[in-house]
């Protein structure tokens, strides 16, 4: 079953989407060109976490900036001289990678609760 997506109208009536932060297309790219912005860095980094353009236009930067710091940890201002200085390091990384690579670092599950949300349980823990 086909969904509409959500449109706004515009002052002469035509229907328009809302403008994105970043002209992404449905894909996101593997690599961008260095030196990025924060601005590009925070929508390229929502949308691997799953928040696509149009649900970071309808919400305000500061959702968005809190959005980012949650999935990789710091704020994307703060993450760009790093990623910058490991680009021109490693010329072959890509950001995708380093994304996967904060995401990690950030949200890095222990084994408890890693039992508990796929059903495993330690041996050592059975009574």
């Amino acid at each position: 079953i086909a969904r509409k997506r959500p449109t706004t109208t515009s002052p002469k009536g035509r229907k328009k989407a809302p403008e994105p932060t970043l002209q992404l297309t449905s894909a996101v790219p593997k690599t961008l060109p260095l030196p990025l912005t924060s601005k590009e860095l925070l929508s390229c980094g929502l949308s691997y976490a799953g928040f696509s353009i149009q649900r970071q236009g309808n919400v305000r930067l500061e959702t968005n900036i809190e959005r980012f710091k949650g999935f990789y940890g710091l704020e994307p201002r703060t993450l760009l001289p790093v990623f910058t200085d490991v680009k021109d390091r490693f010329p072959a990384v890509n950001i995708k990678h380093l994304m996967m690579t904060m995401n990690w670092l950030t949200l890095y599950d222990k084994y408890v609760v890693l039992s508990g949300r796929w059903g495993y349980i330690l041996t050592s823990y059975v009574v």
